[in-house]
């Protein structure tokens, strides 16, 4: 999901929204904690972003569905390799053992990887229902 796209297109559906347009959406915790932290009482769910997601994407033409697509599984690499930022720059600092380096650099390179597998088979997609298939098909679950 595009998260900046969804909140574009839920704040025109939700004129009476109080959120700034400043708001991160990277993923949706970090958005959400942001909004919390401001005290914004009106924001979507994320069910609902989904749900929004689902429906821009029905409308989207075939070359807009597959950067997308794209986007989405590069948010999804970041989002499932579960190494927080500051360890991935402990890490290129050369600030944990050799082993633990060695350990992140490798998890974040299998989720890399994967990422450039799924641009590929996006890439040569003819449908959109294709593109759909790559991005449930992915192989993130087994990293």
């Amino acid at each position: 999901m595009n998260l900046k796209l969804v909140i574009e297109q839920w704040k025109i559906d939700n004129p009476e929204s109080e959120l700034p347009s400043d708001i991160p959406t990277l993923n949706y915790a970090d958005f959400e904690e942001v909004c919390q932290d401001l005290g914004i009482k009106h924001y979507p769910t994320f069910e609902e972003c989904n749900s929004l997601w689902n429906e821009m994407s029905d409308n989207l033409k075939i070359s807009d569905k597959r950067k997308f697509a794209i986007n989405r599984a590069s948010q999804m690499s970041f989002e499932l390799c579960k190494i927080p930022i500051h360890q991935q720059i402990n890490a290129a600092l050369g600030l944990y053992t050799p082993e633990r380096c060695l350990y992140i650099t490798k998890r974040i390179d299998r989720y890399r990887q994967e990422f450039h597998r799924l641009k590929t088979l996006i890439e040569k997609a003819n449908t959109i229902q294709e593109i759909d298939n790559v991005l449930l098909n992915h192989h993130y679950d087994r990293i």
